[in-house]
């Protein structure tokens, strides 16, 4: 909710005429993935280094919402706040966990993989891929000092029921931000069941079905 509202302040703000990289840094200052809620479907967002003094980043569609429709169950687990907010969590590990390195050194091979298996809609080297991104990011996490341990037992079991699912032959993969919640995507086709059966996992609280967004707009 936090990243769709601040894309949507600075789309209106900005009358949607500026330019797309300028609201992009605007909408990072909020979050550091912010800028992605701005643009459709399924984006990708590269942090340029000549320009880190002024925040400039660019986002790009890789795939429009119905190129490539997936459907996306945001599991909430917990409705506590997080002892240590995302941004001080992340600088903590970046001064502290000896995996940090090891996880930037990786990244730019595991964003080409993904970039492909979008491309191609090869939904099961997409659903590896981005469970694997997301443990590393909380592996490292995990090893900082002090250790920031976002999931609740909640989170935990529906990572084990995804993979279940998955192991049956239903198409879907999770992931998980720095906190409890877990989102499942999945093909549109099984949605019903991937929420029924997520919604039955001890420890749920709610499941929204949701589904690849078409970023900011000005209503008028």
């Amino acid at each position: 909710r936090l990243r769709i509202g601040i894309a949507g302040v600075v789309g209106r703000a900005h009358r949607r005429d500026a330019d797309a990289d300028a609201l992009a840094g605007v909408a990072r200052i909020g979050s550091g993935s912010a800028p992605r809620s701005l643009y459709d479907g399924i984006v990708v967002l590269e942090n340029r280094e000549s320009d880190t003094a002024t925040g400039s980043v660019h986002c790009a569609t890789i795939s429009a919402p119905d190129n490539w429709p997936l459907a996306v169950m945001v599991v909430i687990t917990s409705s506590a706040a997080k002892e240590i907010g995302s941004t001080e969590g992340m600088e903590l590990s970046r001064k502290t966990s000896p995996y940090y390195q090891a996880w930037l050194d990786t990244h730019q091979a595991d964003l080409d993989a993904a970039l492909g298996a979008v491309r191609e809609q090869d939904f099961d080297a997409l659903a590896e891929l981005s469970e694997r991104s997301c443990l590393k990011m909380h592996a490292v996490a995990m090893t900082s000092q002090t250790p920031l341990f976002y999931w609740s037992a909640a989170t935990v079991a529906c990572m084990q029921r995804v993979w279940e699912l998955r192991r049956s032959g239903v198409p879907v993969f999770f992931t998980i931000d720095a906190g409890p919640q877990v989102k499942a995507v999945c093909l549109p086709e099984v949605a019903t069941q991937v929420k029924a059966e997520l919604a039955r996992v001890q420890g749920v609280q709610d499941v929204i079905e949701c589904g690849l967004g078409q970023g900011a707009w000005v209503e008028s």
